[in-house]
């Protein structure tokens, strides 16, 4: 398998959040009150809907 520089830090820096924060419940934890603390900050958007196409069979 061929090895990526970017995918191996992005492995280690997730390995390395989820120690900081006690695994998955934790970090999801501090990624809410990073949100909640900057609230106004947050974009949040209506869902588009589907796009239609004249593509047969979808």
């Amino acid at each position: 398998m061929m090895e990526d520089p970017i995918v191996e830090e992005v492995h280690k820096t997730r390995e390395r959040l989820l120690a900081e924060y006690g695994g998955m419940d934790g970090l999801r934890r501090e990624f809410r009150a990073i949100e909640d603390e900057m609230r106004d900050r947050v974009v949040r958007l209506e869902p588009r809907p589907p796009v239609r196409t004249r593509r047969k069979g979808l």
